[in-house]
């Protein structure tokens, strides 16, 4: 189960990093929210990649955009750093589909939707501490000085960027489909003959798998990929996610061992 999540949130990121689709998302909201406050910027940025994506292959996807912003806006790496590594990071211990969320949402046996929404409520209160506030504090006593062969100018044109309102729709796509999938378990009638085919769509594979395919369109055809192309990002998304499975899957191994040795 998790094994399927992990491979088809490295796609979306994959495809989101190929189109440019995080530094469309970064400059639009550094045009919104001006360059004095870049650093909110970021963690909204970082907080809305961060959901259907790992914490590596966001931190990875968004390390250019944060050296491209910090230059732009003259602010100091940590400043625009923290808050993209706090939002990443709560996002990824909090709110499915991701790993840890999705394993706790199983055992309990909770609503996936109504533990979106909450993991939200709570989890950006938690990033915008994390990250702004305490960039902002944490810049007066460290600084970050990476040699010049470490600064990033992977910047695409304006021109080859996705648009910002389908980059936007494509990365929410999951967890849209999830919600809506609560919603209408709420407002159904009890023992309606769709509530099936919604539960089917509503699962977080399935959610994952159409968003993985819709970026196939939306970020990969429409910005001039071809489909051999899109096949083989998809082949190389799996290589970095081998090594997170066989840690999975050994904890696995090793709790299913340690409760035999107890029973026994």
């Amino acid at each position: 189960f998790l094994a399927t999540v992990l491979g088809l949130g490295t796609i979306l990121g994959k495809m989101l990093e190929l189109s440019g689709g995080a530094q469309q998302l970064a400059q639009t909201l550094i045009r919104a929210f001006g360059e004095k406050r870049a650093h909110w910027a970021m963690m909204v940025v970082a907080f809305i990649c961060g959901i259907p994506v790992f914490f590596q292959v966001g931190f990875v996807l968004l390390i250019p955009v944060i050296f491209s912003i910090a230059r732009q806006a003259k602010m100091s790496l940590v400043k625009v750093g923290v808050p993209v590594v706090a939002a990443l990071i709560t996002v990824h211990a909090m709110v499915p589909p991701h790993p840890a969320a999705l394993a706790i949402v199983n055992a309990l046996k909770a609503d996936i939707g109504t533990v979106i929404v909450l993991s939200l409520l709570v989890g950006l209160p938690a990033a915008i501490i994390a990250g702004p506030i305490y960039g902002s504090f944490a810049e007066k006593y460290a600084t970050a000085n990476p040699p010049e062969n470490l600064v990033f100018d992977e910047v695409l044109p304006e021109e080859k960027l996705p648009g910002f309102g389908i980059t936007l729709f494509t990365i929410l796509l999951p967890m849209l489909i999830m919600v809506a999938k609560t919603i209408v378990d709420l407002v159904a009638p009890k023992g309606a003959v769709y509530l099936g085919f919604v539960a089917f769509i509503g699962n977080p594979i399935t959610a994952l798998l159409i968003s993985a395919l819709v970026s196939y369109f939306t970020l990969g055809l429409a910005r001039g990929m071809n489909m051999t192309t899109i096949g083989k990002v998809t082949e190389e998304c799996f290589k970095p996610v081998a090594s997170i499975l066989l840690i999975i899957g050994g904890v696995a191994v090793a709790h299913v061992l340690l409760v035999d040795a107890a029973d026994a």
